[in-house]
């Protein structure tokens, strides 16, 4: 599965740079990773921000305010941390997600959505 991290300071990481577990863990903003979904339902990619923590699943990163629940299952973890940033630059750093041509484009029409 292919994903990207998108930090507060504009750097990315994804499954190219290096293993997840080298991803760095502060300041990420938002994460995107190829929609897994099989068939009609599957959008092309899924976005994830404005959460507290950001977890990598087997379907991909989900984000999420609250730990317990991840933590409390078995098997290895990734966690990463949120950061704020001011609404001009989240824009900036949402056109770069729409724009990024590594993962396959949406598929889906009208708002921009946070699915999950």
């Amino acid at each position: 599965m292919k994903w990207r991290i998108y930090y507060r300071d504009g750097t990315t990481y994804s499954d190219c740079d290096g293993p997840v577990e080298n991803a760095p863990a502060y300041g990420v903003i938002a994460t995107a990773h190829e929609d897994v979904e099989p068939g009609p339902y599957n959008i092309g990619r899924v976005y994830r921000f404005g959460k507290n923590f950001y977890c990598l699943e087997q379907w991909g990163w989900t984000g999420r305010d609250d730990l317990h629940d991840y933590l409390g299952t078995p098997g290895w973890k990734k966690v990463l941390f949120g950061g704020e940033t001011s609404a001009s630059h989240f824009n900036r750093i949402k056109l770069r997600m729409e724009g990024d041509d590594y993962l396959k484009p949406r598929t889906t029409t009208g708002l921009w959505s946070n699915r999950g």
